[in-house]
């Protein structure tokens, strides 16, 4: 909900008062493309506030607050550059000034005129630019509902390779609406593992390296999301052997169906910090072993169920 501001009457000239984010033009500016449309009633005793705030839907939003001759009207416009609702707020304003001037003039004629006094002299209202109920100065949004995002993070992961580890996690998005679809790569630290006792100098570094694909709803409260997101992963489980004879480099496919409910923080429209917890349910999960007499011991195989925690720098354009 927009602030409303009160401000002090100057006599003979409109009062603006302007309250805009940095990005956006500066007092001086506006003032004078509000002085540029209203060219003659300039001269009215007028006074105004226009405040503009982030639109949490994307772009900005003003509330255009204008009181002459003690009559007040409220007005809000959007738009998705703060630039083109400098614009839109102006021409709103104008259009108010000069509309409330028409009525006050219009009721100055309807008063009745002492007998005393030779016949009054007629004020003839004067024209308005535009009409008296201004049109809804957003412009189409639909272009524009479409919209991509890059981020990059880190975290954790557990019950994946062998103990808790270190992930690093890079992607992209497109938003459409409150929906997302997103494409993302994780890459999970080697962590050792080895054998039981008394054979604990034999033993692997096991890593893993997924790329992902999910898609859900996105549901938001103002500036603060909640993605609820389902998909699938795939990627390359790597073993090296450690202590053992022969070490080389193993190999196993990797498959997982991913399933989350993320929170996320957008404070402006081309920005968020995202945190993403993720439950990954391994369909394909590779087993490795070690070679010995009496034959292959196993060495390290991923639970079913598998944790996964990263926090997200996210720039969404445009």
């Amino acid at each position: 909900m927009l602030v409303s501001i009160v401000t002090a009457v100057l006599a003979h000239a409109p009062t603006v008062q302007w309250h805009a984010p940095p990005q956006c033009p500066d007092p001086a500016a506006f003032e004078a493309r509000v002085g540029a449309l209203l060219g003659d009633a300039g001269e009215l005793d007028a006074q105004a506030v226009v405040t503009v705030v982030p639109d949490p839907r994307g772009g900005f939003v003003a509330e255009v607050r204008c009181v002459t001759a003690g009559t007040a009207t409220v007005r809000e416009v959007r738009g998705p550059v703060c630039e083109s609702v400098a614009d839109a707020a102006a021409l709103v304003l104008a259009v108010q000034i000069d509309a409330l001037a028409v009525e006050a003039a219009i009721d100055l004629d309807a008063r009745p005129m002492p007998p005393s006094l030779p016949e009054p002299t007629r004020v003839a209202p004067r024209p308005t630019a535009a009409p008296t109920s201004p049109p809804t100065a957003e412009p189409p949004r639909r272009a524009r509902r479409l919209r991509g995002a890059v981020f990059v993070g880190g975290g954790g992961s557990l019950r994946q390779v062998p103990g808790a580890s270190p992930a690093i996690a890079i992607g992209g998005a497109l938003l459409l609406r409150r929906a997302r679809v997103q494409l993302d790569a994780t890459w999970v630290l080697d962590r050792t593992a080895r054998l039981p006792v008394p054979d604990t100098d034999a033993g692997a570094n096991i890593g893993l390296v997924t790329a992902s694909l999910r898609a859900g709803f996105v549901l938001a409260v103002r500036t603060v999301e909640f993605p609820l997101l389902a998909g699938l992963e795939v990627g390359d489980m790597t073993a090296r052997g450690v202590g053992v004879t022969n070490a080389r480099l193993r190999h196993g496919a990797w498959v997982a169906a991913l399933l989350g409910a993320g929170l996320a923080w957008a404070p402006v429209p081309g920005f968020a910090l995202r945190l993403d917890p993720t439950l990954a349910l391994a369909i394909a999960r590779p087993r490795f072993g070690v070679d010995a007499a009496g034959g292959v011991r196993t060495l390290a195989q991923a639970p079913v169920v598998g944790v996964r925690l990263a926090a997200a720098i996210e720039v969404r354009f445009p």
